[in-house]
């Protein structure tokens, strides 16, 4: 199966959605500076394309015997980054969001199928394809964030049926399980934020099941805390 045609498709569903989002907000809603601990809408799509472009110097670097960067320290780096958004125009982060899809999106174009399926290019990839790596920033990342964002907006319908198209798409990439367990877990995330508590138990049963490894990381992640209290969660976490 080719994976480049699908892949493309995906990138451009999450762009769209982007510029949906963005095209959405009020002049009062581009301007506005958020805060360390609640990014407005223009320091949260800086950040995509800031993320993008780092991609980007790390596979460059990869590929022409230079070292790449592991960010380790990436939630310090996230929030020296925000220091200098919050002080930028809705104009120069819209800037940053574009300009880092772009290169990142031409580096994907000039790839080969063989190339997106090569597993060691990056030091960090654990056997796991690059492809992988373009749809997590280029679809992923993105989409998390839109739907941190609609949710702040009171918005669950919108996040949830943007999840769901972008989860439509992601689950034909790979038939291997801890892929399609992520893919149901960001889902789960997105139900749980919405109110949605049923249906995220439901999805995270079937996450944890395909990929085990992220029943430890569902005990600390934000998004579901809406679900830990619930004697399902409960349940769920320690059948595992």
């Amino acid at each position: 199966m080719e994976i480049k045609p699908k892949l493309s498709e995906l990138f451009e569903q999450a762009w769209s959605a982007e510029q949906a989002y963005a095209a959405s907000l009020s002049r009062a809603e581009q301007e506005a500076s958020g805060a360390l601990d609640k990014w407005a809408p223009k320091e949260n799509l800086a950040h995509i394309g800031v993320w993008q472009q780092r991609l980007v110097d790390n596979i460059q670097a990869a590929l022409h015997g230079g070292e790449p960067k592991k960010y380790d320290n990436y939630l310090e780096i996230n929030d020296l980054d925000f220091e200098i958004d919050r002080l930028l125009s809705w104009e120069a982060c819209l800037e940053k969001a574009t300009a880092g899809r772009k290169v990142l999106l031409e580096l994907f174009e000039s790839f080969s199928e063989a190339d997106l399926a090569r597993t060691d290019v990056l030091p960090w990839q654990e056997e796991r394809p690059l492809w992988r790596m373009f749809v997590s920033h280029l679809v992923d990342h993105p989409v998390n964030h839109l739907c941190m964002l609609y949710n702040a907006r009171q918005q669950p319908e919108i996040q949830l049926a943007l999840q769901e198209q972008i989860g439509r798409g992601l689950v034909e990439l790979d038939s291997d399980p801890v892929w399609q367990g992520t893919v149901r877990y960001n889902l789960a995330c997105v139900n749980a934020l919405s109110g949605r508590s049923e249906s995220a138990l439901a999805l995270l049963k079937e996450a944890m099941e395909l990929h085990p490894g992220l029943v430890e990381w569902s005990k600390q992640d934000s998004d579901l805390d809406s679900l830990r209290g619930l004697p399902e969660y409960q349940a769920l976490v320690s059948d595992q």
